[in-house]
């Protein structure tokens, strides 16, 4: 998308690099701020200073994630010229597959219905069912009555409030059996702030119980 290979990217500010205008930076460090308080941000739109000088313009969202007690930003930009659109949007969802999937942490995102979205492959793993089979499929359908009524229960409470809700400890029964996990959810909006459904990322804390 910028002419860079992947290499020139990683450990590099993006200050340093020059890929936003004075404008758009100012924009970005709110965004940033945002994400450090623990939300997400996104789609927004940025205008992009690619290698060669030109320019492209694309929708970025951002979700704060923890990973070994840091907090990192997951960051995900979709081109949305005309030429590239179609592509823009694959390569965008290909990306973000994979690093929910190397994530250690049981990730799904879901629409305002409880409808599952999107999954990662830990989640898949213990449920023994491919993602795709996941995909459309309802919170009751894929977890036990009680489980799935509280997590119902959760999910309203965010999508009434806004707001993310973290640190929810709660049992998690999969066909292997019944462990505990920790859980975050939040909203997911659009460019005008209406929520489109919720991010839910949960650990394994049974060792930590026992």
């Amino acid at each position: 998308m910028l002419g860079y290979k992947k290499e020139e990217l990683i450990g590099k500010s993006f200050l340093k690099l020059k890929l936003l205008s004075t404008n758009d930076m100012l924009k970005a460090a709110k965004l940033l701020v945002k994400n450090l308080r623990g939300q997400p941000t996104g789609p927004d739109e940025f205008v992009l200073n690619r290698k060669d000088n030109s320019k492209v313009t694309v929708e970025i969202s951002t979700y704060p994630v923890k990973i070994k007690g840091r907090t990192l930003v997951l960051g995900i930009a979709r081109d949305i010229t005309e030429r590239k659109q179609a592509e823009g949007v694959k390569n965008a969802k290909d990306e973000l597959q994979m690093i929910m999937d190397s994530v250690p942490a049981l990730i799904f995102y879901k629409d305002t219905e409880g409808r599952i979205i999107r999954a990662n492959k830990m989640l898949s793993d213990d449920l023994k069912m491919s993602v795709k089979d996941m995909v459309g499929k309802t919170t009751e359908e894929l977890f036990p009555k009680e489980q799935a009524e509280n997590m119902r229960k959760d999910d309203k409470e965010v999508m009434i409030s806004g707001k993310a809700k973290r640190n929810i400890i709660q049992p998690y029964t999969t066909p292997d059996g019944t462990r505990w996990v920790i859980t975050d959810k939040v909203p997911h909006k659009d460019k005008e702030g209406k929520i489109t459904g919720i991010i839910s990322l949960s650990k394994d804390i049974t060792v930590q119980r026992k």
